[in-house]
């Protein structure tokens, strides 16, 4: 015997009718938002895969932005230690050399007082940078001569040779 041939009652069967239609509308309605939380989630996990991929492309650019600023450190301090070195080279230069007054009041002293006679005396007439030397122009007893001294004002050469032809 059919189930609804079971049922006495007309209301009864409305009732079961009703409550049968509520299930499946209601499970239509679960499913419909079950689907649209589902849609919801899988975008926000879209999203969140998206930033993941974008926050690693921009850690490996920041990574290479790092290398290069560690490698541009690096060149900095190397120049920095090449003009470091050529700043004390250049000190030692000028540590070694002397100004062409102090050469000049060295030699006049010394030529004066080791290779002059007593009552002779040699003056300075001009001084000037020659072939990594200083030359000298020298006046003594109204006779002018031309003498060369390093300069760092150790050796004193009283005449020069050039070795080049005019």
């Amino acid at each position: 015997m059919p189930f609804i041939a079971q049922v006495k009652n007309k209301y009864t069967l409305i009732i079961i009718v009703i409550a049968v239609l509520i299930f499946f509308v209601s499970n239509g309605i679960l499913y419909s938002r079950w689907e649209m939380e589902k849609n919801r989630l899988t975008d926000q996990i879209d999203r969140i895969q998206s930033d993941i991929e974008n926050y690693e492309e921009e850690n490996e650019n920041l990574r290479l932005e790092n290398e290069n600023l560690e490698l541009e450190n690096d060149n900095l301090k190397l120049e920095n230690e090449i003009v470091k070195t050529e700043n004390e080279d250049l000190k030692e230069k000028i540590e070694e050399g002397l100004s062409p007054d102090q050469i000049t009041n060295k030699v006049i002293s010394y030529i004066n007082q080791n290779l002059l006679p007593e009552g002779t005396t040699a003056s300075l007439i001009d001084i000037l940078e020659e072939s990594g030397l200083y030359k000298i122009k020298l006046k003594i007893e109204g006779d002018e001569y031309d003498s060369y001294v390093t300069k760092d004002g150790k050796i004193l050469f009283p005449s020069g040779v050039s070795l080049e032809s005019n």
